[in-house]
């Protein structure tokens, strides 16, 4: 039975209607491949469907958030359900339908009237009579799969609609229209034609439309759509409608007349301009056709003075668009990448840095709002986390006009490479690599076991040998069907995966060779296992081409004399802030660290994460055991667990501008008295930034810490931050200023907000959030400086040394002489003994001062 009625009235009157309704519907056609595809294209623009999974078994859920998109009010899936009903509950095919063509008001069409009594076995025969399933598998009594719910949907949406009229005799009349379900009640109709701009693309103007619409033949609409760019220089179907009086794409199609030919199989010295020649997968020459007048797009920009050398890229892609099917391409969309693992990224710096120190600008990115992809998902540039791929593509300027960012990784040992392919097998596996290290990866011996991180595509974009060939895994458990021979372990592995191997009849354990069995006894007291005997732990292992474990080296806490054991150097509860770059106070992680997430419960397998420090959350508390730090400081591996007491107190909010003072003088203020005014350098800008800060009143004090500091007291080199007058006569002048850091002066050297100071501890002093930090530099290490900002007669002064991470791009400026001469420098000026400002978002600097040579 149908659960509730939305159209009783309806049904009750329409008796007469049936006969000639039946003979006024035409039966539906074949349901096509291309239109399965755009039915699913369209359940996920109209809302129906979030994740598609064509097997899986429809719910009241689902088929609740199926009935209100095709609703043109909210909450009609509520008449329809109980509130008693399950969410989970599964949906049988005749019920559905039953709901469906309710909706539509097909269900006139049933022998039965009264509203709670029409039967679902003749309103199936209703849905199965008028199309609504065609290309439905299921029976009625079947559970509906979410892919037989989505093309009822994309029937339903071409379901004919019906119109009443009311005599004013008690009697009724319905009709059959010419308009469809979705042109007459949803206001929507499926339209046809090339997608001429988007907003980054064009292949009318050098430009995008720069806001989120699309141009479909001429006509534009407002698209929200996450992967519409994809679409450029298509002939498409669209779903477009009215929300909220934009007229709007809900959704995107297009049946793939576009070839895609790799860089790596084009016959450059063949191509001309009409002809683009390339091997196909047989090995075969292969051409096709350009017509005359094409549109070509490099990198997503319109390429008007092109010509046959463009087409012969290296590394990329050429996807050439054949719309009216004429044989020859109208459009060819030339994408030639780079890839690069990110070290830093800075919107303020508006650059991305490699570990080598390699930068490309975002300028244009950041300011033209050019996208960043993440999993299919646009980010913001500020959410570009270090140890990933950045996959990039640049116009013929050198801006970065898209980029892709991926995270996965791949570790095994190489067995040979095909160099004139790019290819490499690692552990019988295949890799392509890019051009970028092409040269590098090349002089790899075989036999060499390496960890590789990959771009969007799947290819190596960079590599790491791993330290004496062993890989990186957590020891899970091991178990044996016959005793403890040839035992099986379950590792996590750090590409992410549980595997099972079995071991080798010999095995090398911590430098021991023994049997398996000997390694694996009931007894572990021996000394093997360290860690107090721990089996669930950090280890490292070989496997052979057999895939048997033929060697492991488990952790130690303490130094073995074995440099091929991990050595646990850390070991307690730290907590993680905002974009992460320190683990704990004086040891840093970077894009080579190994990180492993490890549920409690060592079960819950779905909770298991391996990568570099973006798989740790936000301002979580972890209980971390930190291994192999290097005299820079950096951990190889850590072993993460969200600690039972919650999350730590967020540490990443610096408001307000923060300001170098560079000059100071007098004028007149507003009421004719005499006051002060600064020229300060603001910091953390893309580009050199001064300003002119008038005060008030030239007694005004600082408002925070008791140094009695007034405005005319402030002198070149004072780090302060100030507030324009607020009163009702606002004037624009400052009336109150903090004084965050005079050199000498100023402890402790860290702020976030103005009372953070009071909780500064030996982990606190530096926080990974928005913050600014301060002191001596004690030595420097690669790729960043020891800092101690306490007095070199502090208790435990060594406790407090704190490493701060830099980049080549970071701005640097001297303030040198007494205060007298300030001037742009490098981190390459650096040098022990420095007294330094640092001004900090996201973990990097974005700003540093050297005060030299202060007296």
């Amino acid at each position: 039975m149908v659960y509730r009625k939305i159209i009783s009235s309806l049904l009750i009157l329409f008796t007469v209607f049936l006969c000639c309704a039946n003979a006024a519907f035409a039966e539906t056609g074949e349901y096509t491949v291309d239109e399965a595809a755009f039915a699913v294209k369209i359940a996920q623009g109209l809302g129906a469907v979030a994740n598609y999974d064509p097997e899986q078994k429809v719910t009241v859920a689902d088929l609740k958030k199926a009935v209100d998109s095709l609703s043109n009010h909210a909450g009609a899936s509520s008449l329809y359900f109980e509130n008693s009903q399950a969410d989970s509950q599964e949906i049988k095919c005749g019920t559905a339908a039953a709901v469906i063509c309710d909706m539509l008001g097909y269900g006139i069409f049933a022998s039965n009237h009264a509203s709670d009594k029409v039967s679902t076995d003749e309103m199936f025969l209703v849905a199965r009579k008028y199309g609504i399933l065609d290309g439905v598998a299921e029976g009625q009594e079947d559970i509906l799969t979410m892919q037989s719910m989505v093309t009822m949907l994309y029937h339903a949406l071409h379901a004919k609609a019906l119109e009443t009229s009311y005599y004013g005799d008690g009697t009724w009349n319905s009709s059959i229209t010419d308009q469809t379900y979705m042109e007459a009640v949803l206001h929507m109709e499926i339209i046809n034609g090339i997608v001429e701009t988007t907003k980054f693309s064009s292949i009318k103007e050098e430009e995008g439309t720069e806001t989120n619409h699309i141009v479909i033949s001429g006509v534009s609409y407002v698209c929200d759509l996450p992967d519409f760019e994809q679409y450029i220089g298509m002939e498409v179907k669209a779903l477009a409608g009215y929300v909220e009086d934009q007229r709007k794409v809900l959704a995107l199609y297009s049946d793939g007349r576009a070839m895609e030919i790799s860089a790596k199989d084009l016959e450059t010295e063949k191509i001309t301009e009409d002809k683009i020649w390339y091997f196909n997968e047989n090995g075969t020459s292969r051409s096709l056709s350009i017509a005359p007048g094409a549109d070509v797009l490099y990198n997503f920009k319109l390429l008007k003075d092109w010509s046959e050398e463009d087409f012969k890229i290296t590394q990329g892609r050429l996807v050439c668009i054949d719309n009216n099917r004429d044989g020859r391409y109208e459009v060819v969309k030339i994408e030639e990448y780079k890839s690069m693992r990110i070290f830093s990224a800075s919107v303020q710096s508006q650059k991305i840095s490699d570990p080598n120190g390699e930068t490309i600008s975002i300028k244009d990115l950041i300011e033209k709002g050019y996208p960043v992809y993440e999993k299919g998902q646009v980010i913001l540039p500020e959410n570009i986390q270090p140890g990933s791929v950045a996959t990039y593509f640049l116009d013929k300027t050198g801006e970065v006009t898209a980029i892709y960012i991926n995270s996965d990784i791949a570790a095994g040992t190489v067995n040979r490479f095909e160099k004139e392919e790019n290819q490499i097998f690692l552990d019988g596996e295949t890799y392509f690599y890019t051009d970028e290290i092409k040269e590098a990866l090349e002089k790899v011996e075989y036999g060499t076991c390496l960890t590789v991180s990959l771009n969007i595509y799947g290819e190596i974009a960079y590599f790491e040998k791993s330290k004496d060939a062993f890989l990186y895994g957590y020891l899970i458990s091991f178990s044996s069907d016959n005793g403890f021979s040839n035992p099986k372990v379950r590792i996590f592995t750090q590409t992410n995966e549980i595997k099972v191997y079995e071991t080798a009849d010999k095995i090398n354990f911590n430098g021991v060779k023994q049997s398996s069995n000997e390694a694996f006894q009931y007894d572990l007291s021996t000394g093997l296992w360290d860690e107090a005997g721990k089996i669930n732990q950090i280890i490292k292992y070989r496997v052979n081409a057999n895939q048997l474990v033929t060697a492991i080296r488990t952790a130690s806490n303490y130094d073995t004399g074995d440099s091929e054991r991990l050595l646990k150097e850390k070991d307690g509860v730290y907590t993680y802030y905002s974009a992460p770059n320190t683990i704990c106070g004086d040891t840093r992680l970077n894009v080579s660290t190994k990180v492993f997430l490890i549920p409690t419960d060592l079960r819950e397998e779905s909770r298991y994460k391996c990568g570099g420090p973006e798989v740790l959350g936000n301002d979580t508390d972890y209980t971390c055991q930190v291994y192999d730090i290097d005299e820079n400081r950096y951990a190889d591996v850590v072993v993460a667990r969200i600690d039972p007491y919650g999350t730590g107190s967020p540490v990443d909010d610096l408001g307000g501008a923060v300001y170098m003072v560079e000059n100071i003088g007098t004028y007149i203020n507003n009421r004719g008295e005499e006051s002060v005014f600064v020229d300060a350098h603001q910091l953390g800008q893309a580009e050199p930034t001064t300003v002119q800060l008038k005060f008030n009143r030239k007694d005004i004090p600082a408002q925070w810490q008791s140094l009695n500091i007034t405005a005319e007291d402030l002198q070149r080199g004072d780090i302060i931050m100030t507030a324009e007058d607020s009163t009702v006569n606002h004037t624009g002048e400052m009336a109150n200023f903090l004084i965050w850091y005079r050199p000498g002066v100023t402890e402790p050297y860290e702020v976030v907000k103005q009372y953070w100071y009071s909780a500064t501890t030996v982990d606190t002093f530096m926080s990974d959030g928005n913050c600014y930090t301060a002191g001596k530099v004690i030595r420097l290490v690669e790729n960043g400086v020891i800092l101690n900002n306490q007095p070199e007669d502090t208790e435990n002064y060594d406790a407090w040394n704190r490493i701060i991470t830099l980049s080549s791009s970071t701005p640097v400026y001297i303030l040198d002489k007494n205060r007298k001469s300030l001037v742009q420098g490098s981190i390459a000026d650096l040098m022990p003994g420095d007294t330094v400002f640092s001004f900090m978002r996201n973990a990097l600097p974005d700003e540093m001062i050297i005060y030299r040579n202060f007296e």
